[in-house]
């Protein structure tokens, strides 16, 4: 075993003893927790059973549930915007100088040289009319990228609990975010087209994808789950001939990409990319991809048969199973580790669903399904917890986003 989670925890508990690390560490949990406690209040209801069965006044209901509405909305907004100040205002991030740079540098005939996304140079182009200032890229991606995972969530709110998405997102990746800008906003783009995925228009969603690949290439890997539903699908087979098609496409995936490097390093938009894939090697295998996706693959095992909608089973079939597969393969081959970053969809929109799928199930279940669900939730919880510290404590001093400095304070 070449992975020690037990290091990098230790490495997180030294951050703390370091005052100036400590600061930082603090803000961030503080920022955090607010946006999660603000998130699961905006989908408290205020109305009670006796409410709910008062059929004499209408017109007091509908001003509750006016009232309640409103008030759930400002909790909303204010998840969003703590994460938000912190994230557009930020001044740390080891990528963050050089999405400066793209930006004050940003030109025409830079759409020709192949080297940087297109979509992502027009992103840059559009936001010069408002000054060459980096800090208007900043803000511009902070904002884009925040603005659509909480307008996402909040037409999803029926179906998820967008509390366990904000502590998925804010755990796993806002930190992140705060170097890695792009990928984030690529990732939810993909998430903001779910709503194809779910209708079973495999199509448009393949747009959604070809689309947020002019942000960041690396979206065209999403093309796997996307592919892998549209096999369950096929009502054709039989499921055990589906189950075999789906361990052939994932081993052709991986020879392709193994096999396929020098044959991508000879098109100009990939060839930057070919340094991660030489020098592959599978000798670091570990074991914390496995913690980290085990007890994703159990919760979307017992969600799967709570859930009446077939193309959102397969869903989450073909999304689990994904990001299993690359996380595998990030031991080979390091890049694919940041693939995680990009399933948006599993992290925001499954697992939030297959709780609420949870809650509803347990908490009908009087005493006994009530404490059942507690222990659940406190599970998941932990679990993200755990992630939180475990990339901070091994990405600190690479993602440079401690020491956290603001240019506001």
């Amino acid at each position: 075993i070449k992975e020690d989670g037990g290091n990098k925890v230790s490495q997180f508990i030294h951050l703390l003893k370091d005052r100036t690390s400590a600061g930082s560490v603090i803000l961030y949990c503080s920022v955090i927790a607010i946006a999660i406690v603000a998130a699961f209040l905006s989908q408290y209801s205020l109305l009670n059973k006796s409410d709910l069965k008062n059929t004499v006044s209408n017109d007091v209901m509908k001003g509750k549930r006016i009232i309640e509405s409103y008030i759930q909305w400002i909790w909303l907004a204010l998840s969003f915007f703590v994460l938000w100040f912190i994230s557009a205002f930020a001044d740390c991030g080891a990528d963050r100088e050089t999405y400066g740079l793209i930006f004050s540098n940003v030109s025409i005939s830079d759409l020709l040289s192949g080297w940087q996304e297109p979509g992502f140079i027009l992103f840059n182009m559009f936001f010069r009319i408002f000054g060459d200032d980096p800090r208007v890229i900043y803000i511009a991606i902070s904002t884009v990228t925040l603005f659509l995972l909480y307008r996402t969530w909040y037409k999803l709110r029926n179906e998820v609990l967008i509390g366990y998405g904000v502590l998925a997102f804010t755990t796993m990746f806002y930190v992140q975010s705060l170097s890695l800008m792009r990928i984030y906003m690529a990732s939810v783009m993909l998430f903001a087209g779910v709503k194809f995925l779910r209708q079973g228009e495999y199509g448009k969603y393949s747009l959604v994808i070809l689309l947020t690949s002019m942000i960041h290439y690396s979206s065209l890997l999403m093309f796997l789950p996307l592919g892998l539903m549209y096999i369950l699908e096929n009502r054709r087979y039989r499921k055990y001939v589906l189950n075999i098609l789906i361990i052939v496409v994932l081993v052709m995936v991986f020879f392709a990409i193994a096999a396929g490097g020098s044959i991508l390093s000879s098109i100009p938009i990939f060839s930057r990319f070919q340094s991660y894939l030489q020098n592959v090697s599978f000798s670091n295998i570990g074991v914390m991809q496995f913690v980290y996706n085990i007890p994703i693959c159990i919760l979307a095992f017992f969600a799967y048969y709570l859930m009446e909608n077939k193309t959102e089973k397969n869903m989450l079939v073909a999304f689990t199973s994904a990001a299993f597969f690359y996380a595998l393969l990030s031991y080979g081959i390091q890049v694919f580790g940041r693939v995680n970053s990009l399933f948006s969809v599993l992290y925001f929109f499954l697992i939030p669903m297959c709780m609420r799928k949870m809650k509803d199930y347990f908490m009908s279940g009087g005493k006994k399904g009530r404490i059942i669900y507690s222990m659940l939730s406190c599970a998941c919880v932990i679990y993200y917890v755990f992630r939180f510290v475990i990339y901070l404590g091994e990405y600190c001093d690479l993602g440079m986003f401690i020491p956290y400095t603001n240019v506001l304070f």
